[in-house]
């Protein structure tokens, strides 16, 4: 008994009750959406940076997420690590080339239940390299805003390689190791709100 109902209680959090077989239409709210990235430097720390400029939405079936069609994108040249330098630098073309590559896209592929936790399967392209990446998320509301708005929350983590998606820039050290890591943790906080289509 216990193990259905912790089955079940993801659906529950994102639909309420009762369920509906109503499928649904969100729009990314950019204010409340943060996509954050942490790259390793010098091997000594890492810097974390920002896309600030996002856009994208969710249609689902809140009765079964696997049912989920979502696709955004975010523009390249909104990147910020709080450094202008940096920032100039990851738009050039030893990085994003963000005046070549001005979009990164991801669409969501699919759905599904791995052990008790919701798992996406998304292509995501950056410089017009598309990979798939998997990864666990969590899901949340819907929560009614005080101007009767719904709301839902999407929450997601993986780590991808940017030499896979040509971010191949690798000034090394004189131990050996890169200025700055192939290994890239991408984390993914959305929010959006029910927008019906007319």
């Amino acid at each position: 008994m216990l193990r259905n109902l912790l089955r079940v209680l993801p659906v529950l959090l994102v639909v309420g009750s009762p369920l509906t077989a109503e499928r649904m239409r969100f729009r990314v709210d950019p204010d409340h959406t943060s996509i954050t990235f942490q790259a390793r430097h010098m091997l000594v720390t890492r810097v974390t940076g920002v896309f600030e400029k996002i856009q994208g939405w969710i249609e689902m079936d809140p009765g079964d997420p696997t049912t989920a069609r979502a696709e955004g994108e975010v523009e390249v040249a909104s990147i910020n690590t709080r450094n202008a330098k940096r920032d100039r630098h990851l738009k050039s073309a030893d990085f994003f080339d963000a005046a070549r590559y001005p979009k990164m896209r991801m669409v969501l592929k699919r759905v599904y239940r791995k052990q008790d936790q919701w798992w996406a399967d998304a292509d995501l392209t950056i410089r017009d390299i598309t990979k798939t990446v998997s990864f666990p998320f969590t899901l949340s509301g819907h929560v009614r805003d005080p101007w009767g708005n719904l709301r839902i929350g999407v929450e997601g983590h993986f780590t991808l390689n940017r030499f896979d998606f040509g971010l191949r820039w690798d000034k090394r050290l004189e131990t050996g190791g890169l200025v700055v890591g192939r290994d890239i943790k991408v984390s993914l906080q959305i929010e959006a709100i029910h927008a019906p289509q007319k």
